[in-house]
């Protein structure tokens, strides 16, 4: 109701049915010099700037290819949002405009004056008060009629569920988007309240059981137009298309019990040692007599400790230096303390690199590289975090015993200002959830890395998932004779995608888009 990006300020100005709708007589006049009556014609006369808000367009290279071709699609830009859906966008306001561009579809011989003459009436409904009837409301009564019939006349199957919500739009102001946003708001700031409407959303989102992976496939699938249908939102598991797909990216050709050999860390190394790819030596840990036992075999090594079942999380530690024993029992309680088992795994030279395969094919490889900031010469290390966390939502960097232990080890603390272009590393592990960061590396790997990690995936019988590796030169071409050139360390069913799509130096590369458009 309130163009905020202009200046308007609530309580001092008018509100109106629809401020983005309310465009200035500049766009108008550029949007009145369109020529509609054919696609030729439009092309010429456009810009590609969309002042109407209403676009012919399609998956070309070169706008003009539509000439010849057609358009694939309408992109239409004026309707707003209702900000008490999820999406969005309601089924109820997509059914609406199904029902609309068929009428308009139908509609011959449309007079350019025409569409100028209704260009402006648009625009003087969304200048009207909310809460008054609409000025040309007997003009909309005829139209709705109208459309109504066309419906009627066509079968349309959502008729009914049509025609009411458009007599409530036209009969009862106080029920249009802008006016029910203002009645709503109470006390609050109508910004305020959008926030609020906001994490609500989200919040709701969670509750139905979609994780991120699931809710970033079916919001491709809506701006792609591929159909999605929620199978068991509890379980995560959605139909994009053709294709049963669990936590964005588990489909139905994956095994549930290779999925419960790849949580078990142990025995998925065994399995794969089988075919003989190279594996970490490691010891599984369930108290402190079985720690006391395992102490000697691993002294003056450097090792890491991780969850021995399921995937990681925070309390995962690395020790680049052999830890002395005290320091590796505190890292080994802080999982069995949870009910859990944990496993001490021996360190090799290499970097940790992340696969992730989505029906046999690899869409991406990153380099996992742990949480850490670079000093600027200003701000402390506490100062550098927050300001990373700030700007990145999704990653969020928290202080807790690992972080410490690793800043022990460089001698610094959160008060520290790190020089100028000097990084100081908060963990030695990549873990998910720690801050960690990703670089993709797919276009620089060596084919010969590639060809044995699908090796490596169709022996664990993983069609979708990931798989964590340690190669120690991705440059280096593989040597069959030197296979600790790759060395296994787990399989994931249902890897974070997000890992793969916010990535360094290339910034938002779109994961979910390559998966639900894959044939």
């Amino acid at each position: 109701p309130y163009d905020f990006a202009a200046g308007e300020v609530e309580g001092k100005s008018s509100p109106k049915r629809s401020a983005s709708n309310n465009i200035n007589p500049v766009v108008q006049k550029q949007a009145d010099n369109l020529n509609y009556l054919s696609l030729k014609k439009y092309l010429e006369t456009s810009d590609r700037t969309n002042p109407d808000g209403i676009m012919p367009n399609g998956n070309y290279a070169d706008p003009n290819e539509m000439k010849d071709q057609g358009i694939h699609y309408l992109q239409i830009e004026t309707v707003d949002y209702d900000p008490r859906s999820i999406l969005g966008v309601t089924p109820l306001m997509i059914s609406t405009l199904e029902l609309m561009a068929g009428y308009f579809l139908m509609t011959e011989n449309v007079d350019e004056s025409i569409l100028n003459d209704s260009r402006s009436f648009s625009l003087n409904v969304a200048k009207e008060s909310p809460y008054a009837k609409s000025d040309v409301v007997t003009k909309a009564r005829l139209f709705m009629q109208d459309i109504l019939r066309f419906g009627e006349k066509l079968g349309f199957p959502k008729m009914q569920s049509v025609s009411d919500a458009l007599k409530i739009r036209i009969e009862e102001p106080e029920n249009t988007p802008a006016a029910k946003l203002i009645r709503l708001q109470g006390s609050q700031s109508l910004f305020d309240y959008g926030i609020n409407l906001m994490q609500k959303n989200q919040n709701e989102v969670l509750d139905t059981g979609f994780d991120d992976g699931s809710a970033r496939l079916i919001e491709e699938s809506i701006l792609n137009g591929i159909s999605y249908q929620p199978v068991i939102p509890e379980a995560n598991i959605v139909q994009i298309g053709s294709k049963m797909i669990k936590s964005g990216i588990q489909t139905s050709s994956d095994s549930a019990l290779m999925k419960e050999i790849w949580d078990k860390k142990s025995v998925a190394k065994q399995f794969v040692e089988q075919f003989g790819f190279t594996i970490l030596s490691d010891y599984i840990v369930g108290n402190r007599r079985n720690f006391d036992e395992i102490f000697p075999r691993v002294k003056g090594m450097a090792v890491s400790v991780k969850n021995a079942e399921g995937p990681s999380d925070e309390k995962a530690s690395l020790f680049r230096l052999a830890p002395t024993k005290e320091e590796l029992w505190d890292a080994v309680s802080r999982i069995i303390r949870d009910g859990k088992k944990a496993m001490i795994e021996l360190v090799v030279p290499g970097s940790v690199y992340r696969a992730l395969f989505f029906q046999d094919r690899i869409l991406s490889v990153i380099e996992r590289l742990p949480a850490g900031v670079v000093g600027d010469g200003r701000r402390t290390i506490k100062q550098l975090i927050d300001s990373k966390n700030l700007s990145d939502k999704t990653n969020q960097i928290v202080i807790g015993p690992s972080e410490k232990e690793t800043m022990d080890v460089q001698g610094v603390t959160l008060e520290t200002i790190p020089g100028r272009g000097n990084e100081v590393l908060l963990r030695y592990d990549a873990t998910s959830g720690t801050g960690n960061r990703s670089l993709e590396v797919l276009d620089e790997i060596d084919s010969s890395y590639l060809d044995e990690l699908c090796r490596l995936a169709k022996a664990l019988r993983l069609h979708d998932g990931a798989l964590d590796i340690v190669i120690p030169n991705i440059y280096q071409k593989y040597d069959a004779d030197h296979p600790e050139a790759l060395i296994f360390l787990n399989a994931h069913a249902t890897p974070e995608l997000s890992m793969h799509e916010n990535v360094l130096l290339i910034g938002n590369q779109n994961i979910a888009k390559k998966i639900v458009t894959m044939q």
